[in-house]
């Protein structure tokens, strides 16, 4: 039996309470659906029959359950459970027939004590918190594939919790408020949660790239990754943030931890490493250097020949092998920029990018692969009469699969297709 100072509250026809207990409680009161019925009756069970959808354990174990070991300032929101079995039982203030304050007369009637006996928790909203807490507090230890290590593990186990106990025992009910909380729930977007972020470093140093230069609001888009053609923005949070994993990963992995709030030092560190990048970039590219100043002009340099550039496959795979070039000192970032300013980056099919990037309708690849080939085709554009044999033999095999030839396979009467001829800075 366990007692706990509850609020009572109800919205419609659901009577609801609201109350706290310590981490180490909930992980051993509480359970996903999913392992309270059982692997066996779960799938014979009907789709209309389930109160929650199958947990992604890996999800829980290796992103909340770091989460939560490595950030002192962690923090989730209410779980939201129903209790099966056992006896539930709320008594008010006002019913103990205690002497309050006058300002707590009317609060008196639903403020009290909820006492629990021999009930088990099951999740509505909340199991992959649950199980993230039962893995850090409970099973964690020694788990090679999702370690738990974290600074702050021991202090998770006193972590006081939020839980909102719905109290119904009709499935139909529960079902629904299920599936109400999940389907007019809002989703954050990439951008907003990336705008928000404070525990990963790419996206920190993201944040300040646009709040400190020399990015601007006004160029980004800073929802979704998707850029109109109309639309007068030079590109999003979303590009920026993966442009920056390219050219900080190699030094900054140690230092940006997922899950793990990195220093302020590292911070600044990468931050100075990315201005220094981008600064050279938006003043030596033409048409970026232009957009900065006359954004009215980006839906011109979207749809003509600046386009790939202008869109965000084009900029990760530009970033990507301008990164490539400079850090195995293949050509300097000076360099580059000169032999960008050169190229026809239209999105024409009869361009140099047809295939290679471009579907026949003029439309940007979305296959599998398609960046890795962008991004080895640009190097050759860049730096073709530079790379070493093996890298341009690479580049060649890449090319070809745009076309479907596989040179180290070419079928009877197939022959390799070539490189188109570059002129270079």
């Amino acid at each position: 039996m366990s007692t706990y100072p509850a609020i009572k509250g109800q919205m419609g026809k659901i009577e609801y309470y609201s109350f706290t207990l310590p981490a180490h409680e909930l992980a051993n009161l509480a359970r996903p659906a999913y392992e309270y019925v059982g692997e066996e009756i779960w799938d014979d069970q009907k789709l209309s029959e389930r109160v929650q959808r199958k947990p992604s354990y890996s999800r829980a174990k290796k992103d909340i359950a770091t989460y939560l070991v490595n950030n002192e300032d962690r923090f989730f929101s209410s779980v939201c459970v129903f209790i099966h079995g056992g006896d539930i039982k709320f008594e008010s203030l006002q019913a103990a027939n205690i002497q309050t304050l006058a300002a707590y007369e009317i609060p008196s009637k639903s403020m009290g004590f909820l006492t629990i006996t021999n009930g088990q928790f099951i999740a509505l909203d909340g199991q992959h918190r649950i199980i993230a807490l039962k893995h850090v507090i409970n099973s964690g230890e020694g788990d090679k594939k999702y370690p738990v290590n974290g600074k702050f593990k021991d202090d998770v186990f006193n972590d006081s919790i939020s839980v909102i106990y719905i109290n119904s025992k009709d499935p139909k009910i529960l079902r629904r408020i299920f599936g109400d909380i999940n389907t007019y729930a809002k989703a954050v977007s990439i951008g907003e949660r990336l705008a928000g972020s404070q525990d990963d470093g790419y996206a920190m140093v993201m944040q300040r790239l646009i709040d400190e230069g020399p990015f601007t609001l006004k160029l980004i888009n800073l929802r979704g990754a998707a850029l109109g053609d109309t639309v007068e923005k030079l590109t999003s949070s979303k590009t920026i943030y993966e442009m920056v994993k390219i050219i900080l990963q190699d030094d900054f992995s140690t230092s940006f931890k997922k899950q793990e709030k990195p220093s302020e030092k590292s911070v600044q560190e990468g931050h100075k490493v990315a201005t220094e990048f981008f600064n050279q970039l938006l003043d030596g590219v033409k048409s970026y250097k232009d957009s900065v100043s006359n954004p009215q002009n980006i839906p011109g340099y979207r749809t003509g020949n600046q386009s790939l550039i202008f869109k965000p496959l084009g900029q990760e795979a530009l970033i990507t092998a301008l990164y490539y070039l400079d850090k195995n000192n293949i050509m300097d970032l000076e360099k580059s920029i000169k032999q960008i300013n050169k190229i026809d980056w239209s999105t024409n099919y009869s361009g140099l990018f047809g295939a290679v990037t471009i579907k026949r309708d003029g439309s940007i690849d979305a296959g599998k692969g398609v960046k890795t080939r962008t991004t080895e085709f640009i190097k050759y554009l860049l730096a073709g009469n530079k790379l070493k044999e093996d890298e341009l033999e690479n580049v060649k095999a890449e090319y070809n699969k745009a076309f479907n030839i596989d040179i180290y396979d070419l079928r009877d009467g197939q022959t390799e297709k070539p490189l188109p001829e570059v002129k270079y800075v």
